[in-house]
């Protein structure tokens, strides 16, 4: 299966960070993508209803499996396992050891987002078509509760200070907040026409949400779920990140011919600290921590300064972070065919140190005032560590650790 899709896999020097490209067989487009930090596996769907598996270390082809058409794609750390969205049958589950089908969970037709939290192990599931939330215990794969919320139900974000799960609406442009320990549906907000994006600012306690059709994002308080205002920009939102090291959102559009495409947003004063004229192609975002670096679809911005530092050759249609070798891939393709991966590795220096080594620790050695990171880049509460790869964070470094009960 390797040789039918890999085509031909090279190494390009583009200003030092693309470090290697895989095109795939022409009109394979690939699409979703997630990563597994247990199994060092990096998981991507194709249009022809199967799933592509990477090696994370030497980005290699390990295999491809038939997975039938899938949506969307995120990963349980806790107990290993890839999830998948069905449109048509429900959540497909896979085993990342051995990239086997365990099993595909009913829930409903076309899920239109997945999200996993793993403060409460859990994935909530959006199905569109019937304006649900289905809510799947992570370990036992069971489904929890249906919870009922708006119209057309498209994307999550967690606020793990008040323990809640926000859903954005696009068709009834509203938020439905869950409670993260009864399931419960507990509230209701109003955004704007278009809910299409959501983000969690952890230093203001305060919950984003772009709206699509209305050029606008809305601020909403972490505690009493009110709106605190709203932020007009001059583009449709495609995306939120949230860069929590400076305290700082970031989003942008996908069309040409805005005259602003993208934003940076003061997370303090919710102001627009920040225009960038003519940017477009963005589809996917995130916040790289370590090196202090927000990837805005193919753009590449300085956390600090905000100044775009270069522009990908490719238009990313999703973006994924490794966190543990520092690499981000992206799926690219376009009319005519053209299909590939790009795998990009920051070498430009970083913000803070990274050290090379890992050390194994017990967390009981653990200072009550040190800062743990997981992959994802969410800082973690003692009292929800658990055996596995965590990030601590120095004024001088950002150290690997492996943690040990």
């Amino acid at each position: 299966m390797k040789k039918v899709i890999l085509l031909l896999l090279f190494s390009l020097a583009f200003g030092q960070w693309i470090d290697t490209i895989i095109r795939l067989r022409d009109s394979t487009y690939p699409s979703f993508l997630c990563y597994s930090s247990r199994n060092n596996k990096v998981y991507c769907v194709l249009a022809n209803d199967s799933i592509l598996v990477l090696d994370g270390l030497t980005n290699e082809v390990i295999t491809s499996f038939w997975s039938g058409v899938v949506y969307h794609l995120c990963y349980n750390s806790r107990d290993n396992k890839v999830y998948g969205a069905k449109p048509l049958e429900g959540v497909l589950i896979i085993d990342p050891v051995t990239d086997s089908i365990l099993k595909t969970l009913p829930v409903g037709r076309h899920i239109s987002s997945l999200y996993y939290n793993s403060y409460n192990n859990k994935l909530y599931c959006a199905v569109w078509s019937d304006s649900i939330v289905a809510i799947i215990d992570g370990t036992t794969d069971s489904i929890l509760r249906r919870v009922q919320v708006g119209a057309g139900p498209r994307a999550f974000c967690y606020n793990h200070r008040n323990n809640k799960v926000y859903c954005a609406n696009y068709e009834s442009g509203n938020i439905s907040v869950i409670d993260g320990s009864t399931n419960m549906l507990i509230n209701t907000i109003p955004a704007g026409n278009g809910a299409t994006a959501l983000c969690y600012n952890s230093v203001n306690n305060k919950v984003y949400c772009a709206n699509y059709e209305d050029s606008s994002i809305t601020v909403i308080n972490g505690t009493t779920d009110s709106v605190i205002h709203t932020i007009h920009i001059d583009f449709p939102p495609e995306v939120l990140t949230y860069n929590f090291r400076r305290n700082k959102i970031y989003s942008g559009c996908f069309f040409w011919g805005c005259r602003y495409g993208g934003v940076v947003i003061d997370g303090n004063s919710d102001s627009v600290i920040i225009r960038f004229p003519q940017m477009y192609g963005i589809l996917s975002s995130y916040y790289n921590w370590i090196n202090d670096k927000v990837y805005l679809g193919p753009f590449v911005i300085d956390g600090v300064t905000d100044s775009v530092i270069t522009y990908l050759p490719y238009e990313p249609i999703q973006l994924v972070w490794d966190s543990l070798q520092n690499k981000t891939y992206g799926t690219f393709c376009n009319i005519y065919g053209v299909s590939l991966i790009m795998i990009i590795r920051d070498s430009i220096l970083p913000a803070i140190e990274e050290k090379s080594t890992s050390q194994i620790i017990r967390s009981s050695v653990l200072k009550t005032k040190e800062n743990l990171f997981d992959i994802t880049g969410r800082k973690i509460e003692r009292q929800h560590l658990r055996r596995g790869v965590y990030f601590l964070k120095k004024k001088e470094y950002i150290q690997k650790v492996i943690l040990i009960k």
